[in-house]
């Protein structure tokens, strides 16, 4: 049997996931936990979306990473 703490955290991930999906985040399972992660160790929110945003600004999907010292220095 599962323990109830995991079972109420992987529940949680699923509520927040649904809301991120809902509004179009585009942050993968892994990624929304990571930032949840980062905020319930101090990291300002706000601070971590707009960083969330100018990284997805600069580097859309479908870009490749070898791109990267490119845009970065631009």
């Amino acid at each position: 049997m599962e323990d109830p703490k995991i079972k109420e955290a992987r529940e949680a991930m699923d509520i927040l996931y649904e809301i991120s999906t809902l509004l179009n985040t585009g942050l993968d399972r892994e990624t929304l936990s990571l930032c949840l992660n980062l905020c319930e160790n101090g990291v300002n929110p706000e601070a971590l979306a707009a960083s969330i945003f100018i990284y997805t600004c600069i580097f859309p999907k479908s870009d490749s990473s070898e791109n990267f010292e490119e845009k970065v220095l631009q």
